[in-house]
């Protein structure tokens, strides 16, 4: 109804009808506050106003207003009656356009009866990009710069570009240095249109797992999940040193004032000194978990004479001197057959100090390929000799501690590199070291921190050293999950591109 008043406004004829190119109008909506006046000639004539509340918008009339232009038609045929000649001129300037435009619509549809449709000058339309911006080079990209920043391997631009031209997504001459930049600025605007930014991303680090490294986790994870399933676990004991320095605070959750000018907080001292400890952690079904075999030491006689990593203050001999009294203390509490967990440190695999290094003299390899039983022709070279030694070692002679422990009737099981999330007693680590942070103050002395360090120790509860391990066996059964999906899809993969193949 207001399409037809429109119309019989615009044109008072009573037979209106629209011609196929001659006539053309153009409709469009606005939304009018239905008490202005103005709004009265928008409206049907026994249309009366709707009532609009200041509260509220659902009641504005939505008016819609038509009206038409002149047309090519119009004004030719007006020019032609006024005896102008130049018709072609003046009908361009009327209506904006280029006089050549207009004679090449005109002659368009005088030939075809049909006026094709030009693409609008605003940018509202697909381009051709250099580019493809397909869902399969989106991924590629994607795929390309994981794997870069996987490997911590530095990733631009020009790197991109490079890798879409040995993949056929681009083509161009390298050795043209315009079309060169050109690809260049194509490839910097389609990463940037599809969100890729400089620099580092604010997340948590993670370790690209080597094969080995792999392979190592999933045989942990496969022998652990299994204790875990078994109706009877056996004992397990978890082991691992760790350090403390004299000023280690944990203040995080200490209150301040942020309008307060006059709170400074003084200037953080040094790290100080450190106190070293080792223990081990029980986990049986039989017994209460509880800490082992903890020994407190300093670093060093002073904190020049302390080493920068902490692992350096443990050697072989501290190491296996501890592991035998750890032995002693499960052996007078009543466990056996315990399984050992502990991680990759150097002094954990240490071997018997009679094996032969890839240092020692040729004539000290040559009398252990004979104490060996490993036969030799006499004319190999050192790097011969320590090359068959070698694989004779790793298979043949055991880490001193898993030797000892074997003798006990114990097993040694190593956590995977890169996995600390896998060893529950680091979870009591922090713990402990919480525990003594929050009571350190500016007076704290250096003998302080140990006798803190003791009694957080021996305060800790058999039910929290308990939920740590539950944590970690609840990580295991998950990642147990996931790498069972992964084996399935694998297989499902393989089956069916072997039957494709065939």
């Amino acid at each position: 109804a207001r399409v037809k008043s429109a119309m019989d406004f615009v044109r008072p004829d009573s037979n209106f009808q629209f011609a196929d190119i001659y006539d053309y109008v153009r409709v469009d909506e606005k939304w009018f506050h239905a008490t202005k006046v103005k709004a009265q000639m928008y409206l049907l004539p026994s249309e009366i106003p709707p009532h609009r509340s200041t509260q509220s918008k659902r009641c504005i009339t939505k008016v819609i207003f038509l009206w038409d232009q002149l047309t090519v038609r119009d004004i030719i045929e007006l020019l032609f009656c006024q005896g102008i000649k130049a018709a072609w001129k003046k009908v361009a300037e009327a209506l904006g356009r280029n006089i050549h435009l207009v004679q090449d619509v005109w002659r368009e549809y005088l030939e075809t009866q049909t006026i094709t449709a030009s693409t609008p000058s605003a940018n509202l339309t697909v381009h051709i990009t250099t580019v493809p911006h397909t869902k399969q080079v989106v991924e590629m990209v994607q795929t390309f710069v994981r794997e870069r920043r996987a490997t911590r391997t530095r990733t631009t631009a020009a790197d991109v570009m490079v890798y879409l031209n040995e993949v056929c997504v681009l083509d161009f001459n390298t050795d043209d240095k315009r079309q060169w930049w050109s690809t260049l600025r194509s490839v910097q605007r389609f990463l940037k249109a599809q969100g890729y930014k400089r620099g580092s991303r604010k997340e948590s680090s993670t370790y690209h797992l080597s094969k080995a490294n792999a392979e190592t986790r999933d045989a942990y994870v496969r022998r652990m999940n299994a204790i875990i399933d078994t109706t009877y676990p056996p004992h397990v004991v978890y082991t691992d040193e760790s350090y403390i320095h004299h000023h280690y605070k944990s203040h995080h959750q200490s209150l301040y004032d942020p309008n307060d000018t006059q709170s400074t907080a003084t200037k953080e001292k040094h790290k100080g000194r450190r106190y070293c400890f080792v223990a081990a952690m029980l986990d049986s079904p039989t017994m209460e978990s509880k800490i082992m075999a903890l020994d407190i030491f300093t670093g060093g006689k002073s904190k020049a004479k302390e080493p920068k990593d902490y692992h350096g203050i443990f050697d072989t001999d501290y190491y296996v001197a501890w592991f035998k009294r750890l032995l002693d203390e499960m052996e007078a509490s009543g466990i056996a057959n315990a399984w050992i967990v502990l991680d990759n440190a150097k002094y954990h695999k240490s071997l018997p100090k009679s094996t032969p290094t890839s240092g020692c003299r040729k004539s000290v390899l040559v009398d252990a390929c004979k104490a060996f039983d490993i036969k030799t022709t006499g004319n190999e070279c050192k790097s011969e000799l320590w090359g068959l030694l070698s694989t004779y070692i790793k298979a043949n002679i055991k880490p001193m501690i898993v030797d000892m422990a074997e003798r006990r009737g114990h097993s040694v099981v190593f956590t995977p590199p890169h996995h600390s999330d896998l060893q529950p007693i680091e979870t009591v680590w922090a713990i402990v070291k919480g525990e003594v942070g929050r009571q350190y103050d500016d007076m704290t002395k250096f003998p302080e921190v140990k006798v803190r360090l003791e009694a957080a120790f021996a305060n800790l509860k058999p039910d929290s050293i308990k939920g740590c391990v539950r944590s970690v066996q609840e990580k295991l059964k998950l990642l147990h999950e996931h790498l069972a999906q992964v084996d399935a899809l694998e297989s499902e993969s393989s089956a069916a591109s072997g039957n494709s193949s065939e």
